[in-house]
């Protein structure tokens, strides 16, 4: 057993190596002259342990042009009145839906929350009510995206190691992100990060969206 767990870790190790060192850095624009229109995508569930935090953090966000959407997935805590709450708080920075009857998960959200999106809306960012997101998180997201001029980014996040178990989790999480870093740099492409990624509004509405996707239990299919 000792002997699978070390080599385990050996294999994640070389994988992780090989990425890093040819990760090549990115010097972003700190400023964008027209920052293109944004919608922040949040799909809800259940989530009142931690939507007075997500919700803080975007709307502080150091960008000038986005707007946040939130739908509430038929929810059974208080994630309604917390939504209700801070929309009241913030008027015309966060458009709030309430969905009964859902029968696609987090993508039936999404599609419901695309639908009430601006015409001129240039780019659509999906993330979790998990995440913590820094003050440049956005920023970020569309300096990568304009400049690369990608249609869709998803970037790597990691987990908080706030215990033993969480630190177990980070360890495994990150294997599977240079593993898949590892595949790409072979042009072979496995998957994308649903919490944190950004996408090409034009481009969405031309290949079909959400809608053209079969079923699935995540948005990350």
């Amino acid at each position: 057993m000792f002997e699978i767990i070390t080599a385990y870790f050996v294999v994640f190790f070389l994988i992780y190596l090989l990425v890093v060192l040819s990760v090549k850095s990115r010097s972003l624009k700190q400023k964008l002259p027209n920052p293109p229109k944004v919608a922040i995508l949040l799909a809800v569930r259940n989530e009142q342990e931690n939507l007075k935090t997500v919700l803080k953090n975007l709307l502080v966000q150091d960008y000038d042009n986005y707007k946040i959407f939130v739908g509430n997935d038929n929810s059974s805590d208080k994630s309604e009145e917390i939504i209700k709450q801070f929309v009241e708080e913030n008027p015309g920075k966060i458009t709030y839906i309430n969905i009964t009857n859902n029968s696609r998960a987090k993508q039936g959200v999404l599609i419901k929350l695309i639908e009430k999106l601006d015409p001129d809306t240039a780019y659509i960012v999906v993330t979790d009510a998990d995440i913590i997101h820094p003050e440049k998180w956005l920023k970020t997201l569309v300096a990568l995206i304009t400049e690369t001029q990608a249609d869709f980014l998803s970037h790597p996040t990691k987990v908080l190691q706030n215990s033993f178990f969480a630190a177990m989790q980070n360890t495994d999480w990150l294997q599977a992100l240079a593993t898949a870093l590892a595949f790409q740099k072979i042009n072979i492409p496995t998957t994308a990060l649903g919490n944190n990624l950004i996408i090409n509004f034009k481009t969405y509405k031309q290949i079909g969206g959400y809608e053209k996707l079969p079923f699935s239990l995540t948005e990350d299919f």
